[in-house]
């Protein structure tokens, strides 16, 4: 029983040394590892990085998802996008559909063929323009459920998400 107890304890140690959950850091609420930590960051800039500021560790990353009710709104990201080019130690994930307007017109045909370059081409100079050129794009996210209109459900769809979403990015 002895022994069983001294192994766990040991055991026990050595979890608490290798996650960092032991000392003077664990204490205070703050670890020495790093890792990427953000928001859901719709609020802007200065909502999220009080939030970082409220848990003693800053944010790294921040995703949105900007309107992209109609093509002018996908192609111009608003402030609450562009306000981010003044904090660049945050990378901005920016959620985008594969076509504007996605729930009620286009179509990962449409979007393969590359009927919609000319729109992606406009938001890619808009960010750069914005100082947003190191944005992530989060093109059609969710692809392999089925709640979303560029949900791949056959192998066609498939198909005609990779080529879209190639094009895209290309």
């Amino acid at each position: 029983m002895q022994r069983a107890r001294s192994v766990l304890v040991v055991a026990l140690a050595i979890v608490l040394a290798c996650t960092g959950a032991a000392g003077p850091a664990a204490a205070s609420g703050h670890h020495s590892r790093s890792w990427r930590s953000g928001v859901f960051a719709e609020g802007g800039p200065s909502e999220s990085l009080e939030f970082g500021a409220w848990r003693g560790q800053g944010i790294r990353s921040a995703t949105l998802c900007p309107p992209a009710g109609s093509w002018n709104a996908l192609e111009n990201p608003p402030p609450v996008v562009t306000a981010w080019r003044n904090h660049p130690q945050v990378r901005v994930g920016l959620s985008y559909p594969l076509w504007a307007n996605s729930m009620l017109s286009g179509s990962l045909a449409a979007a393969a063929a590359g009927t919609y370059d000319s729109h992606y081409a406009a938001l890619a100079d808009h960010l750069v323009h914005d100082g947003l050129s190191h944005a992530i794009l989060r093109l059609g996210w969710e692809f392999n459920g089925t709640w979303y209109p560029w949900s791949a459900r056959t192998a066609s769809d498939a198909r005609d998400y990779r080529n879209a979403w190639r094009r895209i990015v290309s």
